[in-house]
């Protein structure tokens, strides 16, 4: 896996944990924010909280391993410039003709050059199966949350509770989309652990 990829990843993540941070502030804008003050309400926002709070380290946390990923990908590239003009040295250094030697090099770079090309490929592919698989994830808990929102919708109206209609339409909204960015951040990470960066 290339520089680039690990960052477009990290990127993702980045922009995920800005999303997640906005929604524990916030909450959506305009969205009404009228309950009751009981015990039951205070216990259940304070599990809310921690929740969320457990979901916003996990993902400072996968920030902190990409960029360590990062980092370690930079190093590997260096060790290998490294090795390639090291090999270029001693090719000059045993007495090979002008011509000799600049048909290795032309040789060689063009092999690094191949290398790097069916690398980033690589990359892309990886970075597209992520994406598609994490959609299709997230498709699913979109359809799931869907059923089970609407027949609770549905319940809460024929019991009359207008005023509890509100809260739970709240924790509602609040749940589904935690639940995204675990599908997400879930997708992400059992791809990153089957598919290795490439040294």
């Amino acid at each position: 896996m290339t520089v680039q990829a690990l960052q477009d990843e990290l990127r993702t993540q980045r922009d995920l944990n800005q999303l997640f941070q906005q929604d524990c502030s916030g909450g959506r804008p305009g969205e009404p924010l009228s309950f009751e003050p009981t015990e039951e309400n205070f216990h259940r926002l304070q599990g809310e909280h921690q929740r969320q709070a457990k979901e916003l380290f996990l993902l400072r946390k996968t920030l902190e391993e990409m960029e360590l990923r990062i980092d370690s990908q930079k190093q590997t590239l260096g060790a290998r410039d490294q090795s390639i003009k090291k090999l270029l040295e001693m090719l000059q250094s045993k007495g090979l003709s002008a011509k000799a030697s600049e048909e290795d090099h032309e040789r060689t770079r063009r092999l690094a050059e191949a290398e790097m090309h069916i690398h980033h490929l690589d990359s892309l592919l990886e970075q597209k199966d992520k994406e598609t698989n994490a959609l299709r994830e997230v498709r699913v808990c979109v359809r799931v949350w869907g059923r089970g929102g609407e027949g609770e919708r549905r319940r809460e109206r024929n019991r009359g509770g207008e005023g509890k209609e509100l809260i739970h339409n709240s924790m509602v909204v609040t749940e589904f989309l935690q639940s995204v960015v675990m599908c997400w951040s879930r997708s992400c990470k059992q791809h990153s652990v089957t598919t290795e960066p490439h040294s």
